[in-house]
């Protein structure tokens, strides 16, 4: 039980290592077997006829967009109130797939949507110039959960010079490689950059390949690998300013730049929807144009003179308290007698 609710997590199994089924924290993790891997999707067939069966003894199902068999869950499902939370447009980066693939997905999405008893999005910046957004006009805004990740040690500094990071998926989508080049153009004596974060499992070889030979090539960046939470506050303790690079609709809120902004570390971030919302909103960093590595170099020089308004959680918001508050009205609907 969580928060006095039995909940379920119906998922595709994308890592063969992981268990089938398995409780975390008190949630109930099942895990259905994927045949192949389209993009950044999962093809398992078994999936929809799963949910189905899941959904008939719930009370409330939530869905996470995009999906490709959203629309065919929702109509399976039809007897069981749904939520939908919309985390982002679906980008196809092989050109050949791109404009069928995403076109299903977004009808897919549209269809889950319409049949929603209420839909979720991370900002109504995002929401507004997504793909789908006449679906959308009608979705809650609710900022993700973030942690507060004050506290830490400055592990990973290496000297006083200034020191810029990056914490996030090591993804074609994360802008690392332009990152990587507008450090180097910046040339700012002494700096160090440091890179933090798993490798996507969708990242093609010859990119990862390509991130360490930029990174080989200059001695003041550090590639720090995935960290374990423990070491999360003493990265950010460990900077001074914060990246987030990214360069497609893939990124729709950062939750990384939020945990930086509530250590008041001052941001880069790309001039994406919904990704640009927090350095508006607080006035600590710099908004820049996506995949333009000297306007990132002049933003790097730049950054670190940067102040804004302070930053706290009650600033963000309690996402989850929120998320909380709608399943319980969605529940009480629900049960209400008719």
């Amino acid at each position: 039980m969580t928060a006095g609710y039995r909940v379920r997590v119906v998922c595709q199994r994308h890592n063969s290592d992981l268990p089938e089924h398995e409780i975390i924290n008190g949630v109930i993790v099942e895990r259905v077997g994927v045949i192949a891997r389209i993009e950044n999707g999962l093809i398992s067939p078994s999936f929809p006829s799963r949910l189905r069966q899941r959904a008939r003894s719930a009370k409330l199902l939530h869905l996470h967009l995009p999906m490709l068999e959203a629309g065919i869950i929702s109509l399976l499902v039809a007897a069981t109130p749904t939520i939908v939370t919309y985390q982002c447009d679906f980008v196809a980066t092989n050109p050949i797939l791109r404009s069928l693939v995403q076109r299903l997905v977004d009808k897919s999405s549209k269809v889950a949507i319409r049949r929603a008893a209420s839909t979720v999005v991370s900002s109504r910046d995002y929401a507004s110039h997504s793909r789908i957004s006449s679906a959308l006009e009608t979705s809650i805004p609710i900022f993700p959960a973030v942690l507060n990740r004050r506290g830490g040690t400055a592990k990973f500094r290496v000297s006083t010079a200034p020191h810029f990071g990056f914490l996030g998926r090591i993804a074609p989508e994360k802008g690392l490689l332009e990152l990587l080049e507008a450090f180097h153009l910046a040339a700012i004596p002494d700096s160090v950059l440091l890179i933090a974060g798993p490798i996507a499992e969708s990242a093609n070889k010859s990119f990862i390949q390509r991130v360490r030979d930029a990174a080989g090539k200059n001695p003041k960046v550090r590639i720090l690998g995935s960290l374990p939470e423990s070491d999360i506050p003493n990265f950010y303790a460990s900077i001074d300013a914060f990246v987030l690079p990214s360069t497609n609709r893939l990124e729709a809120f950062g939750i990384a730049q939020a945990e930086a902004l509530l250590c008041d570390i001052p941001v880069i971030a790309t001039d994406l929807p919904g990704v640009r919302t927090l350095v508006r909103q607080f006035g600590h960093g710099v908004v820049i144009p996506p995949s333009d590595v000297r306007a990132l170099s002049v933003a790097l020089r730049e950054v670190l003179g940067r102040t804004g308004t302070t930053r706290s959680n009650a600033a963000l918001g309690d996402g989850v308290k929120e998320y909380v508050e709608l399943i319980r009205r969605l529940l009480a609907d629900v049960e209400s007698p008719r």
